[in-house]
């Protein structure tokens, strides 16, 4: 009796302890998140690792291109230009794109269309009439669509979307909802995983970093050991979204009805213009684009790269002819730049000469 008796003690105890033991890591699991916050970019996971992966640093990320006139160069050089967002966290792309003196410069250059990655064109349309006005959208883009934003941050970054929209239209470039939502997709989006997890992520990286900041391997790392409970479904969510997303003969025809024969500027997660057969970039066919894509600064676009340029090229990426840097607030000619023509010096207008653009020695 004696022995049932200290086996049913240490049996209570056993279990008491598996439960303490429980709470602590389920507090430290559920602390974590707010401590890395707060001093996260004191720990330097903001920081990208600074240090080029080149052989030897490419002569063309030595000289800052004038941004607004070599774009105008770019724009005009074929019918379509590829214009490819790299981090759908970082709001200064969009800034940069929906300005006015960047849509000014599209307008120059002759360019007629914008296509762009979404596919409601009701929306867009009411955007540009007014009917829905620019604090109008940024609520409803805050309370609704606001995927890889925190609410404030939306609601200011829907406004500037939706005042850009409005410039444009008035300088006569055509607005198009381009994108595509196969069936599946739209399911595995419905079940809200992989949405929810994106947005928690950008609230992790605008809460540690600040919302113009880069996604950082630092970031990203510690947001997966302290969210797993929604990496894990996220993740078997986001194997049907992105399979999905890889498919671009939809989107690409949707583009060329669009369009026609006229200058065109496509504005997609660049992921849409990768190194596989059914890319807008393959399907439009790389003879008929200019690639440019946004990165935080020259080191977040080599870090990705390695010095091998040729092993890079034949794998799933492409790297595109030029980058537009935002810390630069620059542009310059990738090393496989097809086009060395419009990377040939120029003299920078007033406009550009104003930029604090500094080369990464």
């Amino acid at each position: 009796m004696s022995k049932n008796k200290d086996e049913k003690l240490f049996t209570r105890r056993r279990l008491f302890g598996l439960a303490a033991n429980a709470g602590i890591f389920g507090g430290i699991y559920c602390l974590a998140p707010r401590v890395l916050e707060s001093q996260g970019r004191n720990l330097g996971l903001c920081r990208t690792s600074g240090a080029s992966r080149f052989l030897a640093r490419p002569a063309s990320f030595t000289r800052a291109l004038p941004t607004h006139q070599t774009l105008k160069r770019i724009y005009e050089n074929k019918q379509f230009t590829l214009f490819g967002d790299t981090d759908h966290s970082n709001v200064s792309y969009d800034q940069f794109f929906w300005s006015r003196e960047h849509i000014n410069t599209l307008v120059n250059a002759g360019v007629k269309h914008l296509c762009l990655e979404t596919t409601n064109q009701s929306r867009i349309n009411k955007i540009t009439s007014g009917e829905m006005s620019a604090e109008e959208y940024g609520r409803f883009f805050a309370n609704n669509l606001a995927m890889w934003h925190t609410p404030e941050e939306a609601y200011i970054h829907g406004i500037q979307v939706a005042l850009g929209m409005q410039y444009a239209f008035a300088k006569g470039l055509k607005l198009h909802a381009v994108d595509y939502i196969s069936p599946e997709e739209m399911e595995a989006r419905r079940r809200g995983n992989f949405a929810e997890n994106n947005r928690l992520l950008s609230r992790f990286k605008t809460r540690m970093c600040g919302a113009d900041s880069t996604l950082t391997d630092g970031v990203y790392t510690s947001y997966t050991f302290t969210h797993l409970h929604r990496i894990i479904p996220a993740s078997l969510d986001s194997v049907t979204i992105l399979a999905s997303r890889d498919d671009d003969t939809q989107r690409t025809e949707n583009i060329k009805n669009s369009v026609g024969n006229e200058r065109t500027v496509i504005m997609f997660g660049n992921g849409h213009f990768d190194n596989i057969d059914t890319s807008i970039k393959s399907l439009i066919g790389e003879e008929n684009v200019t690639h440019i894509q946004f990165n935080a600064n020259l080191r977040d676009y080599d870090e990705a790269l390695g010095p091998e340029y040729a092993e890079y090229q034949t794998g799933r990426e492409k790297t595109p002819d030029f980058i537009y840097s935002i810390e630069d607030e620059a542009v310059y000619a990738t090393p496989v730049n097809r086009f060395p023509e419009l990377a040939t010096p120029l003299r920078p207008s007033r406009r550009d000469q104003n930029r604090r653009a500094t080369p990464i020695p």
